[in-house]
């Protein structure tokens, strides 16, 4: 019996935002690069209405929150803290005790974060890829640079600059 990879025993939970704005720009198998992927319904269903014509990847898992997690994640719909999706795929990520949460949301990021949760979004999944050597520097470049101009994603030019230089100091290309 052989040992899993590092990617395929990192479990993560995925809100819509990286889903949407990696298949934007044609690159939403990186986040299977990076392990097993969990969605809520409640994100699946959000994808399903933003992108009606688009598949996820089979391999994608849909998981039902569990009814404790459950009503914490309404407590935070309830106080105003992030939407539905957000709140059951935060719910989750701590359910099942997740290595990472993807998100675009600031809300989300903080909520998260302040629960202990190791929180990344689009541009660091394409980091994340690039360092652990799963796309080479081109390919996480046009990445990066089409997640600014083509994806909905907003992002400031000032992060988007900070993103470039990890990824040339990731490739060793900066001194």
């Amino acid at each position: 019996m052989g040992t899993a990879t590092a990617s395929e025993s990192r479990l993560i939970v995925c809100n819509t935002g990286p889903l949407l704005h990696l298949s934007q720009i044609g690159q939403i198998q990186l986040l299977e690069h990076l392990g097993r992927i969990a969605l809520t319904p409640e994100v699946n269903a959000e994808w399903g209405r933003i992108m009606p014509h688009r598949h996820l990847p089979a391999s994608f898992q849909i998981v039902e929150v569990g009814s404790e997690w459950r009503r914490r994640a309404a407590e935070w719909v309830s106080a105003g803290y992030v939407d539905a999706g957000e709140a059951t795929a935060i719910a989750l990520a701590l359910e099942l005790q997740a290595n990472w949460f993807f998100t675009d949301d600031p809300a989300a990021r903080v909520l998260a974060q302040s629960l202990g949760i190791e929180v990344h979004g689009s541009l660091g999944v394409v980091l994340a890829c690039a360092a652990l050597g799963l796309i080479d520097y081109k390919q996480a470049r046009t990445a990066i640079e089409e997640l600014d101009t083509v994806s909905t994603l907003w992002v400031s030019k000032r992060v988007v600059r900070v993103a470039l230089q990890a990824l040339e100091q990731i490739f060793g290309l900066s001194e």
